[in-house]
């Protein structure tokens, strides 16, 4: 068995043992400094549906960025670029958010640009039933800038998410706190 199963099936047996343990989650903001943590714990007690599974060999996705002159004039026009994925988070949508918060390549770096703040973190994902994901993020994102930064920040979670035809709604929180 290799490695990257290995972990994915740790992940999946510690969901079904805290899911068995200890019942429901409760609802609240994650603790500081538990962000990572967080958001494997969410993975590990909410798998994926098998299409959003990582599988061997799979570990590109599409996540939107701004070019620098959108996100400079306040566009909401976004750009999908191929990023790796660390296939620690098991699941390709909560790895494209994650990704999405960690500073891009030189090579993109130089043409493209976040509207994410320094500091943004992922806390938790959730995809349901009915196709609506939800993200958690720290108060980072709700960070000061120009007006229309929450207007850019929604539209590069809302369109990387949606380039997994099984989410259909997104939902975006600030520590628990619809945003």
């Amino acid at each position: 068995m290799n490695k990257k199963r290995l972990i994915l099936l740790i992940l999946i047996i510690l969901g079904v043992w805290y899911f068995w343990g200890r019942g429901q989650k409760a609802d609240g903001p994650a603790q500081p400094g538990v962000e990572e943590a967080a958001v494997e714990e969410e993975i590990a007690n909410n798998p994926p549906q098998p299409s959003l599974t990582l599988r061997e060999g799979d570990n590109v996705v599409r996540v939107h960025y701004f070019t620098k002159e959108a996100l400079a004039s306040c566009a909401v026009e976004t750009t999908s670029i191929e990023q790796a994925i660390d296939p620690k988070y098991g699941h390709f949508a909560a790895g494209a958010l994650v990704t999405m918060t960690l500073p891009l390549s030189a090579e993109h770096a130089a043409q493209y640009a976040s509207a994410l703040p320094t500091g943004t973190r992922l806390l938790t994902m959730q995809i349901d039933k009915e196709g609506t994901a939800r993200a958690d993020y720290n108060s980072a994102l709700d960070g000061q800038g120009a007006p229309c930064l929450k207007a850019e920040r929604r539209a590069q979670i809302e369109r990387t998410l949606k380039e997994f035809s099984e989410i259909k709604k997104v939902v975006i929180t600030v520590e628990g706190e619809v945003w």
